[in-house]
């Protein structure tokens, strides 16, 4: 059947607020069906729930539904916004698949999720292709890129990685001296 569900929510406690705002569709096409859903929240945990930063999250959805071979296909695009210029933004894009056993009451999903996150100042100046300083005892070295994985086996592990050049040790060949290499983020 087809179905259209708007709905909305207001939490308060002490100077804990949140707001949220849903939209879901499902349009039957013959025996199979298209689907769709938004949601808004708005929270900010204030002095009452202080490890709850003020922050923004929406989601989009979209699938369409076979029903003869059971499954959905679907892309899934989320964002985290903070208040707080110290947190880091993200963005989210998943495409994945989902296999119904038994109508709504068992499923399988498969998804890919690239993780985008908004590091701010730095990831900004890399993006506009000025090296920033990366400084460690000893000496300075020159940081010109990121990257970061996030896997979804193995309880989600993540890979964040800086790409630097670093001029030690230092050869008057200057074409032996130093080192380009990806390093662990959380080495630096």
């Amino acid at each position: 059947t087809q179905t259209l569900s708007i709905g909305g929510s207001y939490d308060t406690q002490e100077n804990y607020d949140s707001i949220g705002l849903d939209f879901f569709w499902d349009q039957p096409i013959g025996e199979s069906a298209f689907v769709f859903q938004a949601d808004y929240v708005n929270t900010d945990g204030g002095d009452f729930l202080t490890a709850l930063a003020e922050q923004t999250n929406m989601l989009f959805e979209t699938g369409f539904y076979f029903s003869s071979i059971r499954l959905q296909p679907f892309l899934q695009y989320a964002t985290q916004n903070f208040n707080d210029a110290t947190r880091v933004d993200e963005e989210r894009l998943t495409a994945g698949l989902t296999y119904y056993i038994t109508g709504h009451n068992n499923n399988v999903k498969l998804s890919y999720t690239k993780i985008e996150p908004d590091a701010g100042e730095s990831r900004d100046q890399i993006n506009l292709l000025r090296p920033m300083k990366s400084g460690i005892p000893g000496h300075a070295r020159a940081c010109a890129g990121y990257s970061y994985t996030r896997w979804l086996f193995g309880g989600g592990l993540q890979d964040k990685k800086l790409y630097i050049y670093d001029p030690w040790p230092w050869n008057a060949d200057y074409a032996q001296a130093g080192a380009v290499v990806w390093e662990d983020w959380d080495a630096v």
